[in-house]
């Protein structure tokens, strides 16, 4: 994969991306957890929400996200929906 396949499939796709969820607590947090990438640094991808929500709790207490995440350093491209 390179980063013009991913964001020639993805971009249009996304709702958003990581940056843009600052002021929704919660929402990002533990992004990768259960990803064979747990523990990596985030910030080494560019992750695009597909689909998300976030309840009006003020820390998303219940919240649904569908993302595409790809590390142009090793090409690795993760895909994670989760809800709670």
């Amino acid at each position: 994969m390179t980063i013009d396949k991913f964001n020639k499939k993805y971009k249009s796709k996304s709702v958003s991306k990581l940056q843009d969820y600052d002021d929704k607590l919660g929402l990002p947090n533990g992004l990768f957890s259960n990803t064979p990438s747990y523990g990596k640094n985030e910030n080494e991808y560019l992750i695009y929400f597909i689909e998300s929500y976030c309840d009006n709790s003020d820390y998303c207490n219940h919240g649904e996200f569908l993302f595409a995440a790809f590390n142009d350093k090793t090409n690795e491209v993760i895909h994670k929906w989760e809800a709670w």
